[in-house]
């Protein structure tokens, strides 16, 4: 049913700018007509007639159909807005539930907010209608309840089919009359109808039916036009009576009258509801009937007098028949017989029978201002920016269709709809984003993007200038989380904020901003949105370098921060993305100095755009985690400019042919401490081209962070400029300048046998990814490596004296080369066979030993090592295997952490509720126990994140032992446990499809472990605080750590508790509490998973009995409050 929903939806949403603008066009232009045509009601009826023809033609033109000639075209900007955005809320039947967000109403009422012109009405038609116009991909969370534009369609259509159901009655009626007549083949009505087709010009003989009974005369037919005459009157009239009668019906034939209430019908049937129709509809057929009147007149058939009689004679014969759509004739009511009469005896009348030449041209002019409708959907001045090139489009043709009348709430037209495939880490994203673009006849360009992987919706608005003066940003609710809404004012000097569902809301909230910068919000993962507003009014020349300041959301998203950023323009280059080969615009986008911001903008981070000549972006690449959006199709009135099809062989998702091993023997790395340590070395200083090439087998998990085949560092350790590896599934070469650049394959690195080779080109400035000899990734390397050292190490299956990054699977062999190796000598090392002494060739292991302790260097450089540290066996050594060795299976994942394995008594069990960002997330269930030696055990089990805690603390109330467990489901499992000891962390990891993750860090003598973490800060916090005791007014410092953002080491910093004294708190679950305010402190900055930065703040309400009732993380904000407890029956400091 949902589905249904939501195609009505969507069609509503096309459909009401088209009713909207064709109502009002059509009745300001209807009722202008009808003014002048009553006050020049004692002129020429043909020229009256003309004027309702025009008005009545206008409902029948599309209102979107604009030229420059056209009144509609020129009128104010203000006036172009497409259709008003109707909020869904007003379309809500009453008692009806309410649903998940969109972009007009999130799961909340309170996500409405006040929509600003051409940009707010146009994110509720961004997740309303352009969500899967395509055909490929619906939102992910939608609200199943007609918009309130659905619900005046469907009014609109039962309407239409009510009118035309009355219209193909009255039809049916006259076809059951026609059946009826009998023709006049002979007699006073034939000769009448003989004399009157002949005075009037009419070719061939005219058909002249009798009617039974006393129906009105009426003319009908569009093929075979007839006159119809009732019986009754043909006895009793005058042969001159009975030629006035019918020379006035056949007089509505030869004017095509028939054709024209044809097209009335039609209209009133389409536009029922509207009244000016109507009006205009009346208003015709009795100036039709003046029009046929003055014709027959002017044959000179009979005189006024004489016509007067006959009217009055042919009306006493008949009965006057209801007002009905399909008759066409001598006694229609909507032309009563007195004014008539009236208007034909008036002598100072003029009474022409057919328009002037001045007439015909008055028409003429009118039609042509008239007509045509809004520029918003025409092609514009030439001014205008527009693709300009030639070919075809690479989207389907309805797809194109669909993009063609993408967001109508938005002024201007699609000059570019395309489909971009995001990658980050080298994984890619599920579903593809998608972008609009929309240029108004001024040149001012709007981007839209869709991003269904994060239900969100981007708007960005640019002027003329290329600045960004609009934006709006808009996440659906999905499950658990909650929906937002967000949009931005942007003028010189501050920046108005209108948002819902982020923290409290703001209306029009204003935030300083530095004068003369650019909003930047450049951002993972819509870095496009705004770039295609920004790089467009950059105007580089080839080689040209600009700063500018610029400002985006700083970390408390409450206020904006400042930086400066540089864009180098590096010339054209020829970029080969999925939609084809491209010759664009390198631009290098570089932070010159850091951003306190969410998205940690720091000095150095380079980000790498690839522009065409129309603007249009199809490449990008943020180098720091990696972050890649490459266009993946597109669809444009013209084809896009330097646009090439790929040639056989050119696409970056194929690879070479597959062949298998050669080798004997290979390697097999555990990754949980196995590696190989080379050098140090001069030789293996190689500064500019370089080439690396492994036969690898990828065992387990191949989504884990990074896994190094071949890392090349520095004596010290301290960089890393060359190294082969594993990023999220995706074969990596990285070097660093010391900015890191890198390139990943474009295909996974899978399970099987593949020879992968990475390589950078100094001369070229690129950085390759080979599979078994065909390319499959490719990025630009901007600047080359600066060393401060000769000496080189090489470590393999690790990084950094094999601290970390452990490989996990099979190395068959690796070859280390200081020139660039073409794809055919790619293909040629695959063999392997490399003869000793080849130019070029720096290191060659081709792990031909198959057992000992020893690898040998097969390029005659010397670069013999041994397994490991040590010429003896150890833990650390990878093991010789035979490449037709499977894999052993990865061990069962442990149950979940109960507290019933600690032993003592539950002190404490509870129930939790948390909120993220002011909207609740879940609950999570709590308890403490007091084991027998006097420690302190807490466990905890979230249902809104699926894991489950237990940390374990002695007498001391320090750590001892630390537990975390994600159970199967959409991810793989995972179950940690830690163990503390004086200067020393022991973890034992289990990860399913994995084999062993075991770690021994050393750890700051003293210091305590501390995972103050979301959604987990309060299983090892209640004992930390406990291990305090801190008195009212004092505070102290402690030494911390925490694993680091790889997962494979340890981060130290410091922090600060401090007891802010007794509080009366009031929690929002109602209970109210005197607890302990203790106030922690970030003192320094680690590079932790979960971003501890200095500065940062949580505060902790907690009980005497050590209890927390209470827990605020300031930077999210995160919050955890005290729900419910089953014991102990009272708590201390409970108020009510």
């Amino acid at each position: 049913m949902s589905g249904v929903i939501d195609v009505l939806n969507g069609a509503a949403a096309l459909w009401w700018p088209y009713a909207f603008h064709a109502a009002w066009q059509a009745a300001l232009v209807g009722v202008i007509m009808l003014a002048a045509v009553r006050a020049l009601r004692r002129r020429s009826a043909p020229l009256r007639y003309g004027l309702l023809l025009v008005a009545l033609a206008k409902f029948a033109i599309p209102p979107m159909l604009a030229l420059p000639v056209g009144v509609f075209f020129w009128m104010p900007e203000p006036a172009r807005i497409q259709a008003p955005a109707l909020e869904d809320t007003e379309a809500v039947p009453a008692g009806s539930e309410s649903g998940p967000a969109n972009v007009a109403r999130a799961q909340s009422p309170e996500l409405a907010v006040p929509q600003r012109a051409g940009i707010g009405t146009a994110v509720q038609g961004a997740a309303d209608t352009h969500v899967g116009e395509s055909g490929r991909q619906a939102p992910p969370v939608r609200s199943a309840r007609l918009t309130l534009r659905a619900w005046l369609m469907a009014l609109h259509i039962a309407g239409a089919i009510m009118m035309g159901g009355w219209m193909l009655w009255s039809l049916a009626m006259l076809r059951k009359t026609l059946a009826s007549c009998r023709p006049a083949w002979e007699g006073p009505v034939r000769d009448a109808a003989a004399r009157a087709s002949e005075a009037l010009g009419l070719r061939g003989d005219v058909e002249v039916f009798l009617a039974p009974g006393d129906a009105a005369p009426m003319a009908v037919g569009l093929f075979r036009p007839a006159a119809v005459l009732p019986e009754s009157m043909a006895e009793k009239l005058d042969p001159a009576g009975l030629e006035v009668v019918l020379a006035h019906e056949l007089a509505h034939l030869r004017r095509r009258d028939p054709w024209v209430l044809v097209l009335e019908n039609v209209l009133l049937t389409l536009w029922w509801f509207n009244p000016v129709v109507w009006m205009l509809v009346k208003s015709l057929r009795r100036t039709r009937e003046d029009c046929c009147d003055d014709l027959v007149l002017s044959l000179r058939l009979a005189d006024e007098h004489t016509y007067c009689r006959s009217l009055i004679n042919a009306a006493s014969t008949v009965a006057r028949p209801g007002w009905s759509p399909a008759i066409l004739g001598f006694a229609d009511r909507m032309h009563p017989l007195g004014r008539r009469l009236t208007r034909l005896m008036d002598t100072t009348l003029r009474k022409p029978h057919r328009l002037s030449l001045a007439g015909i041209a008055v028409l003429a002019m009118l039609a042509i201002a008239a007509l045509p409708g809004l520029r918003t959907a025409s092609a514009g001045p030439a001014g205008a920016v527009t693709p300009s090139a030639t070919g075809t489009a690479a989207l389907s043709g309805a797809e194109e269709t669909a993009s063609a009348g993408a967001f109508p709430e938005i002024p201007g037209k699609v000059i570019f709809h395309g489909k971009y495939r995001h990658r980050s880490r080298g994984g890619e994203l599920p579903e593809p984003g998608e972008l609009w673009l929309k240029q108004t006849e001024t040149g001012a360009v709007t981007a839209i993007t869709r991003l269904p992987f994060m239900n969100s919706t981007e708007i960005a608005k640019g002027n003329e200038a290329r600045q960004i003066i609009a934006y709006a940003s808009v996440r659906e609710a999905q499950g658990d989380k909650p929906g937002y809404r967000l949009d931005l004012n942007i003028q010189d000097g501050q920046v108005l904020v209108t948002r819902r569902g982020i923290r409290e809301d703001w209306d029009d909230r204003a935030l300083p901003v530095p004068k003369g910068a650019l909003f930047d919000p450049n951002s993972r993962p819509d870095p496009y949105a705004a770039a295609n507003i920004v790089l467009r009014g950059l105007n580089l020349a080839g080689g040209e370098r600009k700063e500018m300041p610029v400002y985006d959301w700083d970390n408390s998203g409450d206020a904006m921060a400042a930086y400066t950023i540089s864009f180098t323009n590096v010339g054209k280059e020829q970029v080969i993305v999925p939609a084809g080969k491209f010759e664009a615009t390198h631009i290098v986008l570089e932070q010159v100095t850091s951003g306190d911001t969410w998205f940690k903008k720091r000095a150095t981070h380079v980000t790498d755009f690839w522009v065409l000549d129309n603007g249009v972006i199809v490449r990008i690449l943020r180098h720091r985690e990696p972050y890649e959006l490459e266009l993946l199709e597109w669809s444009a009135p013209e084809t896009l400019p330097g646009y090439e099809a790929l040639a056989a062989g050119e696409s970056l998702t194929a690879g070479g042919e597959a062949r298998p091993y050669h080798g004997r023997a290979a390697l097999r790395f555990d990754g949980a401490g196995d590696f190989i340590m080379v050098g140090p070395s001069e030789s293996l200083d190689i500064r500019g081209d370089a080439t690396i090439s492994a036969w690898i087998r990828k065992q387990g998990d191949t989504a884990r962070f990074d896994e190094q085949i071949l890392w090349r560092g520095d004596e010290t350790f301290g960089q890393d400029p060359l190294s082969l590896f594993i990023h999220n599934d995706r074969v990596t070469i990285r070097t660093d300048a010391p900015v890191a650049f890198s390139a990943s394959s474009t295909v996974p690195v899978g399970h099987d046998w593949n020879f992968w080779t990475g390589v950078r080109d100094a001369g070229a400035g690129k950085l390759r990814v080979y599979l078994n000899g065909g390319l499959v990734g490719e990025s630009p390397l901007p600047q080359m490596p600066v060393y401060d050292t000769s000496r080189m190490w090489i470590v393999l299956g690790a990084v950094d004296k094999g601290n970390w990054q452990y490989f996990h699977g099979d190395i068959g062999e690796i070859q280390l080369w200081n020139i660039v190796r073409s794809p055919e000598e790619i293909r040629q090392d695959m063999e392997g066979g490399i003869k000793p002494g080849t130019a070029g060739l720096v290191a060659y292991w081709n792990f031909e030993e198959g057992s000992g302790q020893e690898l040998h260097d097969a390029s005659g450089n010397g670069h013999d090592v041994y397994l490991g540290k040590t010429a003896s066996p150890d833990p650390g050594d990878p093991a010789w295997i035979t490449p037709a060795e499977g894999f052993a299976a990865a061990p069962a994942l442990p149950p979940a952490p109960s507290l019933e394995d600690v032993p003592g008594e539950v002190a404490f069990k509870a129930l939790y509720k948390h909120f993220s960002r002011g909207q609740e997330a879940g609950t999570a269930e709590v308890a403490y126990k007091k084991t027998p030696d006097g420690g302190l055990a807490v466990w905890s089990e979230l249902t809104f994140y699926p894991s489950t805690y237990l940390a374990v603390s002695d007498a001391e109330k320090r750590l001892q032992k630390y537990v975390i467990h994600y159970p199967s489901g959409e991810r793989p499992g995972y179950h940690a446990e830690y163990v503390f000891g004086q200067g020393a962390m022991q973890r034992t990891k289990v990860q399913e499809g994995q084999l062993g993750g075991d770690m021994v860090a050393d750890v700051p003598a003293g210091a305590s472990f501390d995972p103050n973490t979301r959604p987990d800060p309060y299983c090892v916090a209640p004992i930390l605080l406990a291990g305090l005791n801190l008195s009212e007014g004092q505070s102290k410092e402690l030494d911390v750590y925490d694993t680091d953002y790889t997962g494979e080491d340890v981060e130290s910093y410091r922090i600060r508790f401090e007891h802010k004294g007794k509080e009366r708190i009031e929690l929002s679950t109602g209970k109210s509490f005197e607890a302990n305010h203790v106030v922690l402190t970030q003192l320094s900055t680690a590079r932790t998973w979960f971003k501890k930065g200095e500065g940062h703040v949580t505060d902790f309400w907690v009980l005497d009995n050590g209890v927390l009732v209470r827990i605020y993380r300031h930077r999210e904000p995160y919050e955890v409050v005290l729900l419910t407890w089953s014991v102990p029956d009272e708590l201390p400091g409970l108020i009510k």
